[in-house]
């Protein structure tokens, strides 16, 4: 049974646990770019910009090429350009396959 919220300083450190956070794979025709667990993915798909977060119910869409961020665990973000692909979200974790995905600094 999950712990009921507190205002703890200690409970607010604590990392963020499997309920808050997903496995998320970003592979092109080359490998993998990216495998690690994220709180939230933002990108643009076929019908307008999506976020996925934890709990999403699956989808598959299709993705345009644009700017994708990640939302770490510990608050950090990720930003990568990428090209048209492929989302998948499953009860396991969420794969973007794509032409090209790139870093952006």
């Amino acid at each position: 049974m999950p712990e009921l919220l507190t205002t703890s300083t200690e409970k607010l450190k604590k990392p963020v646990n499997d309920m808050n956070s997903y496995t998320l794979s970003m592979s092109t025709p080359d490998g993998e770019v990216y495998r690690g667990t994220v709180c939230g993915i933002s990108l643009r798909a076929g019908f307008g910009d999506i976020a996925i977060l934890p709990g999403h119910v699956p989808l598959i869409a299709p993705i345009t090429a644009g700017e994708c961020r990640l939302t770490l665990p510990d608050g950090s973000e990720i930003s990568y350009v990428t090209d048209e692909g492929i989302l998948s979200v499953k009860p396991d974790g969420v794969s973007v396959l794509c032409g090209t995905i790139t870093e952006k600094k």
